[in-house]
Formats: structure tokens, C-alpha cells, sequence
């Protein structure tokens, strides 16, 4: 249904590097009628371009309006956001800067998707996921997409990435707080 091209990446001031990576594979899938909804995630996952980018209304504004013009100018139909190695501290300010690009997008007729840290519970274990509101996240976007994966991960002690009742129980809270129709589960 959907393509998730990897062809940008906010780095810092705010600045989105990238472009149209496949232009050929775009027009392909437009014209079998797969949506178009580009990835773009901070680069080396770094905080910073993401606090640099949304951290005042006046660098939020205008992160905003550059996403949403990238996606008008290139007729995709919407962004996925994955911005990663947020501070719990930023959960707010993470869901504002998501709700604003929501409007703006859907202003457009077009859609918003999001990467989002698996857990179990609120707030979560950890940072990641704690900066990451699930409800007020997934009352914005159109698709929730849920990293399931990395239950164990390089630096971690040895084990699955994703045991299936880790899985269950992370896709079990999702449907508390995330309408079920916007979840998708990502395979690792």
C-alpha cells in the first residue's frame, strides 16, 4: 500500500538534506497506486537537529512549513517522521511539533506517519519511548508505526530482538492508547 523511501534526514539547523533518490521507482509506484510517503529521521540520530528544528515555536514553524512544502513540491503523498534519541524531557514538545505538522499536512490533503520506540506502558523504560506520547501521537497521525524490535539489541545482553510476547504485550497497550486501524507493527 504504501513505499517509505529513505531519501532525507534533518540535520542541524534545521536543515533537511536529501532528495528524490528514485525518481523511476516513485512514478512506478504512483502509477500502480502505491502511496508515497518518504522517511526522514535526524541524522546519526542526533538530538540536537531535532531540538535545533522544533525547539521554539519560530524553528518549529518553519521545520513545519519546509516539511510540508517538500511534500507538496514532490507530490508525495505525506512524511513518515522518525526522529529518534529524544530526552523524556521533550515528550511535549515532540507531540506539539507532531499535532502542528499534522494540521498543516492534512490542511494540504495529505498524510502523516511516525516511527515510534516500542513499549508496554507509559511513560517506558527508557528515554526513547519516554519522549513519545502514544495518545496525543496517535491522535495526529494517520500511521503508527511501532519499532517492534530491539527487545535486545548490539550493546545489550544477549537475546531475541523481539520475543513474541514482548510483541503481544506492546501491541496489547497500543490498542488502549493508538486507534488499532492507524498501528502497524514493524518487522525486524
Amino acid at each position: 500500500d504504501e513505499l517509505n523511501f529513505v531519501w532525507y534526514e534533518l540535520v542541524g539547523s534545521g536543515r533537511i538534506r536529501g532528495g528524490v533518490g528514485a525518481r523511476q521507482a516513485m512514478e512506478t509506484a504512483r502509477r500502480l497506486g502505491i502511496r508515497v510517503v518518504p522517511s526522514i529521521a535526524n541524522s546519526g540520530f542526533n538530538r540536537d537537529f531535532v531540538i535545533e528544528a522544533i525547539g521554539t515555536a519560530e524553528a518549529r514553524t518553519a521545520h513545519v512549513a519546509d516539511l510540508v512544502a517538500l511534500v507538496v513540491d514532490n507530490g508525495f503523498d505525506g512524511i513518515d517522521i522518525d526522529y529518534e534519541s529524544l530526552y523524556a524531557e521533550d515528550r511535549d514538545l515532540f507531540s506539539l511539533f507532531i499535532e502542528e505538522l499534522a494540521v498543516a499536512l492534512h490542511a494540504e490533503n495529505k498524510l502523516l506517519s511516525i516511527a515510534v520506540h516500542a513499549k508496554s506502558s507509559e511513560p517506558g523504560s527508557w528515554s526513547g519511548p519516554q519522549a513519545q506520547d502514544w495518545q496525543r501521537l496517535g491522535a495526529a497521525v494517520d500511521f503508527f508505526k511501532i519499532m517492534t524490535y530491539d527487545f535486545h539489541y548490539s550493546t545489550s545482553e544477549p537475546g531475541p530482538i523481539a520475543p513474541l510476547v514482548w510483541v503481544d504485550e506492546v501491541l496489547d497497550f497500543a490498542a488502549t492508547v493508538v486507534p488499532p486501524e492507524k498501528t502497524y507493527m514493524g518487522l525486524h
